[in-house]
């Protein structure tokens, strides 16, 4: 039995197309397509489809027959798929009574999304395009209250429908339905642990949100961008004691996660943490271009996508090709990413991490003072020593650092943490 390969689609019904009328083509010979031949193909895409799965689009399929022994030429019937836009693929060689052969051609039957201002219709239209595994997320946006919601992410896939951008609106509506907080126009998400956390919400709105983080690291590069990123709060089981963990992208999007037992540090201290994090997040971004995928996931590449992804990294972001190849791509595996990241950042993005701490902060303190905060978290992997003031593994940058500077910087982040009131 023949099958219908579509091109990055599938579809769920088809309604069987009416009867045809008989094409009379004159003499020479006419052929008749009769109805029991067109019933018996509209019948076979229907069941083939329906075993397909679920749909996007509204399709019209049109049957073609190529000239035959009876002279037969041409003969369209079109059939209707919901719901809409499907791509477009061909079935060969159907076999045909008059000798000759059939191609079923399936193209979109209405534009992309035809315009609308009913948010009932965006509501559906979403459920239909977005494969949501929680089935009460339809009820949610139908309910009235959700209106803004439902235009907003309407509106993100009605100005471009990819894949990125299906996933960070499916992300979205689902974490809006929990009591999430989405900024579409930034596309990040500030999910509830995070939203009702009185510490972290304020001084994430103190920092300007993403508005003006954008316009903060823009200063410094213009290729940031703090495009899908989602903020939580919890424990990273493998790293408990740190302040905050930013992950590794997972379909598209960038999850910073916020440590809630280690926020009885001053405000400062938080807004120097969302700034390290951030840059996390930005070199991600970086990666995620390069991959061209919806992850960095090296070990899951095939060898045509790690040819790509490092062709893309060394032409587009030399920089970063080359700490990654000296600190992870050329060392064991088991090192963790964040370490090739920390050597970056200790050695290039410190001047951002100080300059935006002066402007959160009015510039109330010296250089020496923003620069001593800027090196925390930068100083390596493991615990401090209380004599050289060395982790076991410290950056390269840190370890270039002499000791009467280590020992000052550690003396003046150590007096700010007890002599300032904490967060939370």
């Amino acid at each position: 039995m023949s099958t219908i390969a579509f091109q990055g689609s599938t579809a769920r019904r088809v309604d069987v197309a009416p009867s045809p009328p008989v094409d009379n083509l004159g003499s020479g010979g006419g052929c008749s397509c009769s109805p029991s031949l067109v019933e018996k193909l509209f019948n076979w895409i229907k069941d083939a489809i329906d075993n397909v799965g679920y749909a996007i689009g509204n399709i019209s399929i049109t049957a073609y027959s190529n000239a035959g022994n009876n002279g037969y030429n041409y003969n369209p019937y079109v059939i209707v798929v919901t719901p809409p836009d499907m791509g477009t693929s061909n079935n060969p060689n159907y076999p045909d009574p008059s000798g000759g052969s059939s191609t079923i051609i399936v193209s979109p039957n209405e534009p992309e999304w035809t315009p609308t201002n009913s948010p009932s219709i965006m509501a559906k239209r979403l459920c239909r395009r977005i494969d949501f595994s929680d089935f009460t997320v339809r009820d949610w946006l139908l309910d009235p209250n959700n209106i803004q919601a439902v235009k907003s992410s309407y509106f993100v896939l009605l100005e471009e429908n990819t894949l990125e951008n299906q996933l960070f609106v499916k992300q979205a509506i689902e974490s809006m339905k929990m009591g999430a907080e989405v900024d579409f126009s930034y596309r990040v998400i500030t999910d509830s642990s995070f939203k009702n956390n009185p510490c972290l919400y304020g001084v994430y709105t103190q920092l300007g949100k993403a508005s003006t983080f954008q316009s903060y690291l823009k200063k410094f590069d213009g290729s940031f961008s703090v495009a899908n990123l989602k903020y939580s709060v919890g424990v990273n089981p493998n790293h408990p004691k740190a302040n905050a963990v930013t992950y590794e992208p997972k379909h598209y999007l960038i999850e910073t996660r916020f440590n809630p037992n280690n926020l009885r540090r001053p405000s400062l201290d938080i807004a120097r943490t969302f700034i390290h994090e951030i840059i996390h997040a930005e070199i991600y971004r970086k990666l995620l271009s390069c991959a061209k995928l919806p992850n960095v996931n090296i070990n899951n590449m095939t060898d045509s996508q790690w040819q790509t992804y490092i062709h893309n990294l060394k032409n587009n972001f030399p920089g970063l090709f080359d700490y990654y190849m000296r600190y992870l791509y050329a060392v064991p595996k088991d090192q963790q990413i964040s370490g090739t990241q920390h050597e970056l950042m200790a050695q290039h993005y410190r001047k951002i991490i100080i300059q935006v701490l002066k402007q959160y902060d009015n510039n109330q303190h010296s250089d020496e003072f923003y620069n001593a905060l800027a090196w925390i978290g930068l100083m390596g992997e493991g615990d401090i020593n209380g004599t050289t003031f060395l982790p076991p593994n410290p950056t390269v940058a840190w370890g270039k650092v002499p000791l009467s500077e280590r020992l000052q910087i550690k003396a003046t982040y150590d007096n700010f943490i007890n002599s300032t009131p904490s967060c939370q």
